[in-house]
């Protein structure tokens, strides 16, 4: 009997630890919290029950573009797990959804994960108004209430443009945040990402960065910026995972040509290179434009230029399977050569004389000035020279008489 009583005891001692410590593993975190400040700092905790058991603790991050991150989690005496992240050191990419869950290890060597929690990523450092339509979810700073009917109005014409260069359907409804000013954005945008951006497309989120002028009746600044953006957000729903390999001439390309007021000082821009004979080569556009202002608005004047020539050329269907190829891996020559049947240099050779021939005929006459002045002077020399001869001729024959 005493036999049966010690097992029994043993038994029922195994069965009430082991379910002890499955009930650790398996336990909850409560009070589970972010806090962060745009840019600058994110703070994630959360409350265990019993904190004696842990060993460890591991916060993990995941942004919806798939990076993974993991920081250790303090531990105090009360529970409360928490870490705190320099978001100076530690980027997150702007109105991303971020994920997070907790890795927990015990004393007796066990772990648990807990669920994923996320929250998203929107700049907090201003306050923003809102204005919403089956379309738009527009935020801005500066401006009432009427203000954001009127940028719905700009929006829903920026989009119709951009989709009249690029006939795709839109994923809606879009997000557009209106900033104060183009240095707002270039705040929060990578420190790789020249001082001239004033707007930028966020294709992964669905979502546009656009900058305001001071005065908000003139609205031209956004009624350039927002049907560029807009285009590459459908470049992007019609690529997908080609967007970041597709050349930047045929993505800016296309965004340039979309806009509402064309920038006046392109045309000025490429009639002086070609002048000067200074224009891009096409195949130094296929990546990313040069930080230099200057450069940089010559780039986006050729790449119009260029896709104009293509599109009147080829037609829009060439421009459509330019940007659903694939491209990861190949030159941009060969890319460019397998959709048209033509390498990008004799392309390039076939825009600069169908858009420049004007231009190059006066720079041959200009070129060849010196000869043809001296032709001229030759010229007007054997006029005169001939006239004297004649007159002369015509004067000795009437003293003869």
């Amino acid at each position: 009997m005493i036999h049966w009583i010690v097992v029994l005891s043993l038994l029922s001692n195994f069965l009430f630890h082991g379910f002890a410590e499955n009930s650790k593993a398996a336990a909850e975190l409560t009070n589970v919290q972010t806090q962060y400040q745009f840019g600058d700092s994110l703070t994630v905790q959360a409350h265990y029950a019993f904190p004696a058991d842990l060993k460890q603790a591991v916060l993990n991050l995941q942004t919806n573009t798939g990076t993974l991150s993991q920081f250790p989690l303090t531990i105090s005496a009360n529970g409360l797990l928490q870490s705190q992240i320099s978001l100076a050191q530690q980027e997150l990419p702007p109105f991303s959804r971020v994920y997070y869950w907790f890795d927990l290890t015990f004393t007796n060597d066990t772990s648990s994960t807990s669920p994923s929690y996320w929250f998203d990523y929107s700049d907090n450092r201003f306050t923003w108004q809102s204005n919403q339509s089956k379309w738009f979810n527009i935020y801005w700073v500066n401006g009432e209430a009427v203000y954001g009917e009127k940028l719905q109005q700009i929006a829903l014409a920026g989009l119709k443009t951009a989709t009249q260069i690029l006939p795709v359907s839109p994923n809606l409804p879009i997000t557009i945040y209106v900033y104060p000013n183009a240095q707002n954005v270039q705040d929060i945008l990578s420190t790789t990402n020249p001082d001239w951006v004033a707007g930028e497309a966020l294709p992964q989120v669905n979502l546009i960065l656009v900058s305001a002028s001071v005065d908000l009746n003139n609205t031209q600044d956004l009624e350039r910026q927002i049907p560029h953006e807009f285009t590459h957000l459908l470049e992007y729903s019609l690529t997908m995972q080609n967007y970041s390999t597709s050349p930047a001439w045929l993505l800016e390309g296309l965004a340039t040509n979309a806009e509402t007021y064309p920038n006046s000082d392109y045309a000025r821009l490429l009639q002086k290179a070609s002048n000067s004979q200074s224009l891009i080569p096409m195949d130094q556009l296929c990546h990313t434009f040069s930080p230099d202002t200057e450069k940089a608005a010559l780039s986006y004047a050729q790449s119009a230029s260029f896709v104009q020539y293509l599109t009147s050329k080829y037609g829009n269907e060439k421009v459509k399977q330019l940007l659903q190829t694939p491209s990861s891996g190949l030159e941009c020559s060969r890319f460019v050569d397998e959709i048209y049947g033509v390498n990008l240099e004799a392309l390039d050779t076939a825009w600069q004389k169908a858009t420049f021939n004007q231009i190059l005929i006066q720079n041959d006459l200009f070129q060849y000035w010196p000869v043809l002045t001296a032709l001229i002077v030759l010229i007007v020399i054997a006029v005169f020279l001939r006239r004297y001869l004649l007159k002369k001729k015509e004067k000795d024959n009437g003293l003869i008489h």
